[in-house]
C-alpha cells in the first residue's frame, strides 16, 4: 500500500489542487456516463430502495460505506440522486451519517489501540506517520481530500487524538460532501431528456 505521508511531502499545493480538479472532472464524467447509459435501471433500483427503506436507508449506505477506502459515502449520494431525493435532505442525511461513521471509526480505533494487525495496517499505509507528523491536521486533510478517511478516523482513535478536536476536523467532511453532491447532481443531469 502506498505511504500517503511521503506522497504528500512530494506534492506542492498547486499539484494537489490540479489533482482535485482532475478528480472532480473524472467523477462528473463518470456519473454523467452512468446517467446516459444506465439511467433507467439505476433510477428504478434506487427508487425501489428508497421506497422500501426511506431516506435513512440511503444514510445506512453512507454509514456502512464511509469507513472503507475506495467506497466512502459516494454510493449513498448516487442512490439518493437517482431516486430523486431532494438535494437538501440528501445532503443532511449523508453528512450526518458520514459524521456518525467518523465517530464510530474513532471509537473503534480507540478500542483497538492494542490490536497489532490494525497498527500494522495504519503503519503500512502511512496513516500512522501522517498522524504522528501532522496530528489533527491529517484528519482534516483526510476529510477534505481524496484520501482514505476511514483509515484516518481509525488512526485518530488509535493515536489518541482528542475527541473534540477530531469531531471538529471531521466536520470538514461536510464541505467535501457538498462539493461531490453538486458534481454528482450535475453529472447525473447530463442524461436528462
Amino acid at each position: 500500500m502506498p505511504d500517503i505521508t511521503s506522497s504528500f511531502e512530494q506534492m506542492s499545493g498547486l499539484t494537489i489542487a490540479r489533482r482535485l480538479l482532475v478528480a472532480t472532472a473524472v467523477i462528473m464524467a463518470g456519473i454523467g456516463l452512468l446517467g446516459l447509459w444506465l439511467r433507467a435501471p439505476l433510477e428504478a433500483a434506487a427508487m425501489a430502495f428508497v421506497a422500501e427503506r426511506g431516506l435513512w436507508g440511503v444514510g445506512l449506505i453512507v454509514l456502512v460505506g464511509d469507513p472503507f477506502p475506495g467506497l466512502g459515502f459516494q454510493p449513498g449520494l448516487l442512490v439518493g440522486i437517482a431516486a430523486g431525493v431532494p438535494t437538501l435532505s440528501l445532503y443532511v442525511v449523508t453528512a450526518l451519517c458520514s459524521s456518525l461513521a467518523s465517530v464510530l471509526g474513532w471509537l473503534f480505533g480507540r478500542a483497538g489501540q492494542g490490536f497489532s494487525p490494525l497498527r500494522r495496517v495504519l503503519h503500512a499505509t502511512g496513516t500512522s506517520a501522517a498522524l504522528d507528523r501532522w496530528g489533527i491536521r491529517a484528519v482534516l486533510l483526510g476529510a477534505l481530500l481524496p484520501l482514505p478517511f476511514g483509515l484516518a478516523t481509525l488512526g485518530a482513535g488509535v493515536h489518541g487524538l482528542p475527541f473534540a478536536l477530531f469531531v471538529l476536523a471531521s466536520a470538514a467532511r461536510w464541505v467535501k460532501i457538498a462539493v461531490l453532491l453538486a458534481a454528482f447532481s450535475w453529472g447525473w443531469s447530463w442524461g436528462d431528456d
